[in-house]
């Protein structure tokens, strides 16, 4: 039905990039040529949209299933999902290429906040903080000079540069924010995706699916298509248990979604295969620093410098957000839980990969 070859390098881009600029993406008139069909495509194989304008394409590629670990990584805090559209919102009013200064930033941030806060404190100024590298990380802003951490430190003067992409932001959000409910979007999506589309969401927008995923018992029917999905879009192999299935990425395929760890990546890596280093299904969070102190020692050689420096303590507070992240570990008050999955993670997932010094 589909001739996915004439337009395939253009597919992996929409799941690889946050936005295709008409401006500056080289394919783009190929991708109008192509527009219909690409829509065709990725909306009967995983039930995605396109958001088109004139100027800008991009991917609704939103989680089937949200929940708390599906937000945008990096942010911890409520307050920093309310502080983003503040900032949005101050943007919106300024023209491309205009310097903006974190301290007015701040006051239209402090201005529009729907509850008081205190934002003198350290604690409150490094949620802007963290909002402001997150639309840098996005490209709505460049830093032009200053340091964010002067700026929590002392409230030093930041200089940034609007770069006009914001506005294209909240034109892709897939729902209307006001009066969203997580629970009905959950229901409409399930009720209007069918079977094999939905088991395709789940395994891209998830590290693993277990057998609490909608219509998991239907993967062994639908194993050959989405194997050869996977395989032929993005070079994924499905790897199915009784009780789990996941898929595994080669090196370029791991862009394709934040979701999946990378061996290359550092923390990722090393926090895998601690959890594999564990032997008990429970352990006080003081009995887990001691073991992963011992782990440390033992394999030394495979940590970067940047994670050796760190106090084993908050290497550990990073890693254990990880494996909640991931699903497969359970953090409470005073005890690590660790998943029955991490049994099934073959060799492949946790090979050595490049140090990222």
């Amino acid at each position: 039905m589909w001739n996915i070859e004439r337009y395939k390098d253009i597919l992996e881009d929409l799941f690889t990039k946050d936005y295709l600029y008409r401006s500056s993406y080289d394919e783009w008139y190929r991708l109008k040529e192509y527009q219909k069909e690409i829509e065709e495509y990725i909306l009967n194989t995983f039930g995605y949209t396109l958001c088109v304008s004139n100027d800008v394409i991009s991917l609704n590629k939103y989680s089937l299933i949200g929940d708390k670990t599906k937000g945008i990584k990096g942010f911890s805090n409520l307050d920093e999902y309310i502080i983003l559209p503040l900032v949005l919102n101050y943007l919106e009013d300024k023209y491309d290429l205009e310097t903006l200064l974190i301290s007015e930033i701040a006051e239209h941030v402090v201005n529009n906040f729907p509850e008081k806060r205190d934002w003198e404190n350290r604690r409150v100024s490094s949620k802007l903080v963290r909002v402001l590298k997150y639309c840098q990380e996005k490209n709505f802003i460049y830093k032009l000079d200053g340091s964010e951490d002067s700026y929590e430190k002392d409230l030093e003067e930041v200089l940034y540069e609007n770069t006009g992409i914001s506005k294209h932001f909240m034109e892709t959000l897939p729902f209307d924010l006001e009066g969203f409910d997580i629970n009905s979007a959950r229901e409409y999506n399930i009720k209007n995706l069918d079977k094999v589309q939905i088991l395709r969401r789940g395994l891209l927008e998830n590290f693993l699916i277990t057998k609490e995923y909608p219509y998991f018992s239907s993967l062994l029917e639908f194993r050959d298509e989405i194997e050869d999905l996977f395989e032929e879009l993005f070079g994924m192999k499905l790897i199915i248990f009784d009780e789990l299935a996941y898929l595994l990425r080669n090196d370029e395929s791991i862009k394709v979604s934040q979701n999946f760890p990378s061996p290359k990546n550092n923390l990722e890596r090393i926090g895998l295969k601690f959890f594999k280093y564990l032997d008990k299904d429970k352990y006080q969070i003081e009995e887990a620093l001691n073991e992963f102190i011992k782990y440390k020692e033992i394999y030394k050689p495979t940590f970067t410098k940047g994670n050796l420096n760190k106090k084993e303590e908050t290497l550990l507070n990073e890693i254990l957000e990880l494996g909640v992240e991931l699903k497969i570990i359970e953090v409470d008050k005073d005890y690590l839980h660790l998943s029955k999955y991490i049994e099934h993670f073959t060799i492949d997932i946790l090979e050595e990969g490049d140090e990222n010094e």
